[in-house]
């Protein structure tokens, strides 16, 4: 089984997982980047609630 993997700011917990259950995996570098999606923030979860960590672009 092929999998394919978006790069973000902060790869999400399965990603391992979803390597170790492939056959041949590949990382996609070459893609449109979208400023409203997750390539370049991720939320965490910290004593106060949700925050978003942001890398400017």
């Amino acid at each position: 089984m092929l999998t394919i993997h978006q790069p973000n700011y902060w790869a999400y917990p399965g990603l391992i997982g979803k390597i170790m259950r492939s056959d041949k995996f590949l990382f996609l570098t070459k893609v449109q980047f979208d400023k409203s999606s997750w390539q370049n923030r991720n939320r965490i979860r910290i004593k106060e609630g949700w925050k978003y960590l942001t890398v400017p672009v």
